[in-house]
């Protein structure tokens, strides 16, 4: 087991102990942070607490078998974006499968199956932004792949943030018509 030893890793080793109030500090600190995050991509306020309230549920019911190998704010903002994401394509079994820019937690990753069927929805949805129209390709993978904000964009492509918040309102229509919510 490894040890943390920031404000974070203290709590976890706490929780690790079976101390709930170390899991309400937690909770308390990052509940409201990590919904907001969550609701970026469910576009549900109701959704995005539920799935949260889930993550920290399952952090305590497999507290001695979880490793955070990361810092645990990070673990927690992983685990929430890809709970979203899993919820967004109608996987609602629990499992969490990380980016392939994440390291993957071994508490929550079922075997060698949920990668696959990961990087299979990943090559998917590969397939439908590669249809669209290639700069609306563009500002759609630095905003969802690369994490950029509209103006960040709109400054690194020089173009108007109009521009970019029409092309993304096109992309994320286009992509609907795939049942893709992204």
């Amino acid at each position: 087991m490894k040890q943390q030893t920031s404000p974070d890793g203290v709590l976890w080793n706490q929780i690790i102990r079976d101390d709930k109030k170390a899991l309400e500090s937690l909770f308390a600190k990052y509940f409201a942070p990590l919904c907001r995050f969550a609701d970026s991509f469910v576009e549900n306020q109701m959704t995005a607490e539920e799935l949260v309230a889930d993550i920290f549920f399952s952090m305590w019911t497999k507290r001695k078998e979880l490793i955070i190998h990361t810092s645990v704010r990070a673990y927690l903002f992983a685990a929430a974006r890809n709970t979203a994401l899993n919820h967004l394509r109608g996987n609602t079994k629990g499992k969490i499968v990380y980016l392939h820019e994440q390291a993957v937690e071994p508490g929550f990753v079922e075997g060698v199956d949920a990668g696959l069927e990961y990087y299979e929805l990943l090559e998917q949805v590969e397939g439908i932004i590669d249809k669209m129209p290639k700069k609306r390709q563009e500002i759609f993978r630095l905003n969802k792949l690369e994490g950029l904000k509209y103006h960040e964009i709109a400054d690194r492509l020089s173009i108007s943030v109009h521009t970019v918040q029409n092309q993304m309102l096109e992309a994320k229509r286009f992509m609907s018509r795939f049942n893709v919510f992204l």
